[in-house]
């Protein structure tokens, strides 16, 4: 099980470097009315990590032609017939649709659109296709060595969009979906609710835009339908009232279930948010602005009535207003009784200027994008749970490259830069904007860009691979075509290091050290010519991952790793249709790797794997099913929101479930379709973040021929509040710590999970039972069990009296604890000697 843990963090690290590389965000659009549009499918993307390389260069230096802008071509329908599969074309854009089994999708949409840009900013296509029966697509004409962006949806599976290369052969996986439909009722009467809108998050190609979600109207009967939701695991869908507040519902999707999805509506709960100016302290009458996506005006108090449905969970409000700071407030369950919330709304700071070419001329169309640090901040005047959100604002400079932005909450270090396909992404400046209502007036100033061009090879072949440059602050990439060859545009003057990465393969070296990549002199509006040689030291290790029946499993994630003198390698592959893998290794000093095969739950690993090894047959166990119904112990409702941890011995770390997500609810039935390994496995089911106590499951058998059943009874917790006495010093310095959730409390069992550095203290114990600071000098913590409990995290020079608390079976307890300042010893007075 701990190789289990380490080897899946590795493959998490490369799913998760692979995801920001493709820009593969799985998120959705919207389809108003109560006819929803047809289904569409997501990508998987390959993982482009780091690997050892000797380069060696030949550089030569050209004018570059006179630049133009670039208008990417307008290309018409193709057909597929054009070329035959696996033809080389540089101006082509092509590849292969497939689902996660490697099956080709025959019949689905397929749109090509500019690379030059930000997909989701995009309001035309350049051209649109459909694939074969082979899942085959071809846009041909475009740009040699250019990056553009792929997109596809075909019935049964989720939109997907990739980052695509002209002159690469790429495959483009979707993942399953389903249609699901339902009615939405009243809870306390089961009547029909007509007109309530229905939505979840898709995002998706429709009439002209990318739109973030599905939705749809309810009808007279109450009945709703989306498409393209998540298979497996839970999906969220949001139900707005008319005049109402959104209530959140979430349940796993079962492509069988066909009784349907009822949603259950409870009546609101009034709420009155009042708006107020912190600065001068009055109220904002006639106020416009937005909470949660609905619109208000306030009425001549600064009030808006919210009606919400009250839930286990804290509720967080974010509201925003033209020229404000975006406004984050948390509603605390415990105090869902009170029926006025008092929300500070103030001016942010603001950032004007222009964008210029190196000649001083504006540029219209860059693209610019502002991030200030930390997310939250407190400015004067909030109150307690009520944040300025520092969110990424992004914007287009428009005519003359002028551009304003506003509603920037306050921070000392706030980072604009300015890019454009034409220029290199050199434009940046820090600014500092630590109050309300500073104004900052900028130029960004763009640098005329150079090329970097060539052919890569590795051990001799002309190779198809990421290319990287990095120049200071700036950074781009571009990937070679199948014939070797590769084109940087935009690079900034001045020295600039280039590099690439073998696919799916890395270390943990700088990847701009001498040893990954060149340091070279890019001048402006010029050409230099750079080829790469690369003499790898990688043999293979290869074979096959089958199921115990001996079924080649497709699509199944595949590692090997070892670490030689203190350096680490791993390469990472996904299985082809017949289950097969290739994995090129380092042959580094004798190294033996470790080989592992992992998919969902399931997970084999062979050790001491010599480089070169051939015809290695992985098994992965079967999986089985267990039924799990998890609800509250008094109420007998079903609980939602909650996490899964299973293991086979006591002695083992807890594994968190993912079953394409770790946060689980149930289908419309009631219970949850767990898949694990088969075998015998202890369950810990939490939902602490609800204020209940984790419940367990002794023992559960999990086979392939049977459904296993298991039931769990979440009882609501403990709540302890602590009430801390000290010096002026002492508490500040503690204050400090709380405001970090440093400090947490542990029983000595929960101290054993500590030593296993196990996801699940990490996740339930770690965050779940730190001090949450409350009022004055208090803090709280939530969900705890009866028992002996002690401090972690006292800061540095502290101690706490009493040093550890009893907590009783009553549901709320205050403790008063003394923080003294510990006395130093033989250090010189200083006590953090």
């Amino acid at each position: 099980m701990a190789h289990r843990t380490l080897y899946s963090a590795i493959l998490l690290f490369g799913l998760g470097t692979a995801l920001v590389i493709t820009l593969l965000a799985d998120r959705s659009g919207e389809a108003v009315g109560s006819a929803p549009t047809a289904p569409a499918p997501f990508p998987a993307g390959s993982g482009e990590l780091l690997s050892r390389v000797e380069l060696e260069e030949s550089a030569q230096e050209r004018t570059a032609p006179a630049r133009e802008p670039s208008a990417p071509p307008i290309v018409p329908p193709t057909s597929l017939a054009t070329r035959d599969e696996g033809d080389f074309d540089e101006t082509g854009v092509y590849g292969r649709l497939a689902d996660e089994q490697v099956r080709p999708i025959a019949g689905a949409r397929v749109l090509l659109f500019s690379g030059d840009s930000p997909l989701f900013a995009q309001t035309k296509t350049l051209a649109e296709t459909t694939s074969d029966e082979e899942g085959r697509y071809r846009f041909v004409g475009l740009q040699a060595v250019q990056g553009y962006y792929v997109y596809a949806q075909a019935e049964g599976f989720r939109p997907g969009w990739l980052r695509h290369h002209s002159g690469h052969d790429e495959e483009f996986r979707l993942r399953a979906a389903a249609s699901i439909r339902g009615r939405a009722l009243r809870a306390e009467s089961e009547k029909p609710l007509q007109g309530v809108r229905i939505s979840a998050e898709v995002r998706h190609w429709r009439a002209g835009a990318f739109h973030d979600e599905v939705s749809c109207l309810t009808e007279a009967d109450g009945f709703y339908e989306l498409p393209w939701l998540r298979l497996d695991r839970f999906q969220k869908i949001i139900a707005l009232e008319p005049g109402g507040a959104p209530s959140r519902h979430d349940f796993q999707i079962d492509p069988d279930q066909h009784e349907g999805y009822d949603l259950y509506l409870g009546r609101g709960r009034p709420l009155t948010l009042e708006f107020f100016d912190p600065v001068v302290g009055q109220v904002l009458a006639g106020f416009p602005l937005r909470v949660e996506g609905l619109d208000f005006v306030t009425d001549s108090n600064g009030h808006i009535d919210y009606d919400f449905v009250e839930e286990k969970e804290d509720l967080f409000i974010t509201v925003e207003s033209e020229g404000h700071c975006r406004t984050s407030v948390r509603h605390r369950r415990t105090e869902f009784n009170k029926r006025l919330v008092r929300v500070p709304m103030t001016r942010g700071a603001s950032v004007v200027g222009r964008v210029l070419d190196a000649h001083g001329n504006g540029v219209a169309g860059a693209y610019l994008v502002l991030r200030g640090r930390p997310r939250h901040v407190k400015p004067p005047g909030f109150p307690l749970n009520t944040t300025a959100m520092n969110t990424t604002l992004t914007l287009r400079s428009g005519a003359g490259g002028a551009f304003e932005i506003t509603g920037i909450a306050p921070s000392e270090h706030i980072v604009l830069r300015a890019r454009h396909a034409e220029y290199g992404r050199s434009a940046e400046q820090i600014l500092h904007l630590p109050r309300m209502g500073l104004r900052a007036e900028v130029e960004l100033t763009l640098a005329a860009p150079g090329t970097i061009e060539g052919t890569i090879r590795i051990d001799g072949a002309p190779s198809s691979v990421d290319v990287h440059w990095s120049a200071g602050d700036a950074d781009g990439r571009g990937r070679s075509n199948d014939r070797g060859f590769y084109r940087l545009n935009g690079v900034p003057p001045g020295e600039t290091h280039v590099w690439i990465t073998l696919d799916q393969s890395w270390n943990n070296l700088d990847h701009r050290g001498d040893l990954h990549g060149h340091l070279l002199y890019v001048k402006a509006e010029a050409v230099l010519e750079h080829d790469i040689e690369v003499t790898t030291d990688r043999i293979p290790i290869s074979g096959f991952v089958r199921d115990t029946v001996g079924i080649p499993l497709a699509g199944v994630a595949v590692s090997a790793s070892a670490r030689h003198e203190g350096e680490r390698y791993s390469t990472l592959q996904k299985t082809r249709a017949d289950g097969s893998f290739h994995l090129l290794v380092h042959a580094v000093g004798g190294m033996l790797y470790h080989l592992g095969a992992y998919q969902g739950q399931r997970a084999v690993n062979l050790e001491d794997v010599v480089p070169g090894t051939v015809d290695i047959e992985l098994v992965l166990p079967d999986l089985g099913l267990v039924r799990l119904r998890v609800v509250d112990a008094f109420t007998r409702k079903s609980v939602r929101g909650y996490r899964v941890y299973y293991r086979q011995h006591a002695e083992q770390p807890l594994t968190m479930l993912r079953q394409s997500g770790s946060r689980f609810s149930p289908g419309p039935e009631g219970s949850f379709l767990a898949k694990l390994p088969t075998g015998s496995f202890e369950l810990v089911v939490c939902a602490r973040d609800q204020g209940y106590v984790e419940g367990r499951v002794e023992r559960v058998h999990v086979a392939t021929d049977s459904i296993a059943q298991a039931s769990v009874s979440l009882e609501p917790g403990m709540q302890a509040t602590f009430e801390f006495k000290g010096s002026d010093k002492a508490i500040q310095q503690l204050k400090s710590h709380l405001r970090r959730k440093k400090i947490s409390i542990l029983t000595e069992e929960q101290r054993l999970e500590k030593k296993r550095q196990s996801s699940y203290f990490n996740r339930e114990i770690r965050k779940n039972q730190a001090l949450v600071p409350a009022d004055s000098n208090r803090a709280v913590v939530e969900g705890l069990s009866t028992g002996t409990y002690s401090f972690q995290g006292i800061p540095r020079g502290l101690s706490f009296k009493p040093a550890s608390i009893e907590i009783a079976p009553r549901n709320h307890q205050e403790f008063s604890i003394r923080v003294e300042t510990k006395k130093a010893r033989g250090n010189g007075g200083d006590p953090r000697r």
